[in-house]
């Protein structure tokens, strides 16, 4: 019986595939936002299947991030020029401001959050596939 792999935990062997999966999410933190994870693709592609897999998976984490970046700044800046043409008392509209400039803040925390976890995790060797984009992850390593 085989297991989903969007279920179960991609094996990371040895040590220095557990630092290499690890650096494919971490070097994101460092500006190597796709590059990194892409480079260690090319170059573990046909040896190791466990980093191949985060490195892929850490390329389209990145990709995702994208859109959802998009999103919040959008929201963010167009409430906030919503309420800065508004009639609310300026003190009113500052306070607005700054409550979605922390929600912007949180969002890109957020994604700084699971891309370090994943990182770390995969340095340990417990790194799990994540909902949606290890399945897609897998696809791409099949073909």
């Amino acid at each position: 019986m085989s297991t989903s792999t969007s279920t179960r935990t991609e094996e990371v062997g040895s040590q220095e595939e557990r630092m290499l999966a690890g650096a494919a999410y971490l070097s994101t933190l460092v500006g190597l936002w796709v590059v990194g994870p892409a480079a260690l693709y090319a170059w573990k592609r046909h040896h190791s299947r466990p980093v191949a897999f985060h490195a892929v998976q850490a390329v389209l984490l990145n990709l995702a991030m994208v859109p959802a970046t998009a999103i919040a700044l959008g929201l963010v800046f167009g409430a906030y020029l919503g309420l800065m043409t508004s009639r609310l008392e300026s003190t009113a509209s500052a306070v607005a401001g700054v409550i979605l400039l922390v929600a912007l803040v949180l969002v890109m925390g957020l994604q700084f959050l699971v891309t370090a976890w994943m990182g770390i995790a995969a340095m340990r060797g417990r790194a799990r596939p994540l909902p949606l984009l290890g399945r897609w992850a897998a696809q791409i390593l099949e073909r």
